[in-house]
């Protein structure tokens, strides 16, 4: 029987793994070597996935910069930025070209459809907003369409871009990939949340308009990205978290505060601040392009740590058919050795079939332990699951947008003393308790 401990090379789809010798009786051991490939199988798709967020992370960095400097023209009416905003697009289109290819290289639809129903759905909606791209370019370029309506259509294509990488994490087998890209997802939303500021300032200053509300969204910003930076110093790794920490943190950082400052007090001289909002884009610009160099260095460590744990994999799995072959099939003279000169030959049958049970009792420590680490790795993912519920309930059932939402659940969170994710769960209960739907 053990001659046909199954090959990883025979297959490319794990419902193929105990599908290649019908002909006889499978054992245990055929089903410990099948759950190893499996786990070689799952981690060569996350090496794939992971490969695809690092060309996903380029172009939502491209997108990003493309929506501050068309905010800034929109809001000034086409006074300020046509230049930047032209080499930007250009940027962007040759982050979205190598997107395409990455896409068109994931392989068959065997290969696809390992990444199961809900990232893919994710990946359909993004390719979806990502075709209507150029029409919003050109009516950016016409001047047909105010600050909010460029915010929008930017800030929702990369907001599709994002729930892939989340997807990504959540689905995740392996605790150590999954640590780097909880890490690398909640870094990727810090840094949207500080271009969201950087455009909302822009807009603030080109055009001249003040009001209480753009304030509070203007803060709503700024805690968030104080938040996500926070779950990300958690599972980053020691090499990423000492360069943000010593190269991104003090980056323009008391230029950014007086300039905050500025943008969440009312307008008193235009034409000063118009001229600002340049200023407010060039420090924010070398603020988010000093977060790039973590989010590359991010981005290195998934896919480094993808590589690394595929290779072991594959180690392990050709250590652990070797093991269960010299169990089934031991060599006497090795086997004989470990025994006493007078033991029985009955004897040894139940020594060979408590080395299956321990090969079986330490796959399943083994499972048991990366579920715990999972499990922690995986909490930050379900509490923001949980806002962005609550937030979805609000937005549909008080028609407000997504920072309104946000900022109401912080008002809630503030009057009664509690989390922001206990206000969160208490929306989800009673919406559960009311019926909805969501």
């Amino acid at each position: 029987m053990a001659q046909h401990l199954l090959d990883l090379s025979a297959f490319r789809c794990p419902e193929n793994l105990l599908s290649l010798s019908p002909t006889y009786p499978r054992s245990a051991a055929d089903y410990l070597v099948a759950a190893r490939q499996a786990e070689a199988l799952s981690l060569q798709h996350l090496l794939r996935m992971a490969r695809l967020v690092v060309a996903i992370s380029s172009l939502v960095h491209a997108l990003q910069r493309e929506r501050g400097a068309s905010g800034i023209f929109a809001s000034s009416a086409g006074a300020r930025f046509r230049e930047l905003r032209e080499k930007l697009v250009l940027e962007t289109d040759r982050e979205l070209a190598n997107f395409d290819a990455l896409l068109a290289s994931l392989g068959s639809d065997g290969d696809i459809i390992q990444a199961g129903n809900r990232l893919l759905s994710r990946m359909a909606l993004a390719v979806h907003q990502l075709e209507h791209l150029d029409n919003c370019r050109q009516r950016v370029a016409a001047l047909q369409v105010n600050y909010e309506e460029v915010n929008q259509c930017y800030t929702e294509l990369i907001r599709c871009l994002m729930a892939v990488v989340f997807e990504a994490a959540d689905s995740a087998s392996d605790p150590e990939i999954t640590r780097a890209l909880v890490a690398l997802f909640h870094f990727m939303q810090g840094k949207e949340l500080a271009g969201q500021e950087r455009a909302l300032g822009g807009m603030r200053l080109a055009s001249g308009q003040f009001s209480t509300a753009l304030a509070e969204r203007a803060g709503i910003l700024v805690e968030g990205q104080e938040r996500c930076f926070e779950i990300f110093s958690h599972f980053a790794d020691d090499a990423t978290l000492a360069l943000w920490r010593h190269d991104v943190v003090p980056c323009a950082l008391e230029e950014v505060r007086r300039l905050r400052a500025i943008i969440c007090s009312p307008c008193r001289d235009p034409q000063r601040d118009a001229e600002l909002s340049e200023q407010w884009f060039a420090v924010c610009t070398r603020r988010i392009d000093a977060m790039k160099q973590v989010e590359d260095a991010l981005e290195r460590n998934v896919e480094q740590t993808s590589e690394i744990r595929l290779a072991a994999a594959r180690q392990d799995l050709d250590r652990y058919r070797r093991d269960v072959l010299a169990i089934q099939q031991p060599d006497p003279l090795t086997t004989l050795a470990d025994y006493p000169e007078d033991a029985s030959v009955d004897a040894l049958g139940p020594a060979l079939g408590r080395s299956m049970i321990d090969l079986l009792q330490s796959q399943s420590q083994r499972l048991h332990s990366m579920q715990e680490q999972l499990d922690k790795a995986r909490t930050a993912l379900e509490e923001r699951k949980l806002l962005d519920r609550a937030k979805a309930l609000l937005m549909k059932h008080r028609r407000l947008r997504e920072d309104e939402a946000h900022a109401l659940l912080r008002k809630m969170a503030m009057n009664q003393g509690r989390k922001l994710i206990d206000v969160a769960r208490a929306v989800i209960a009673m919406a559960d308790v009311l019926g909805s739907s969501d």
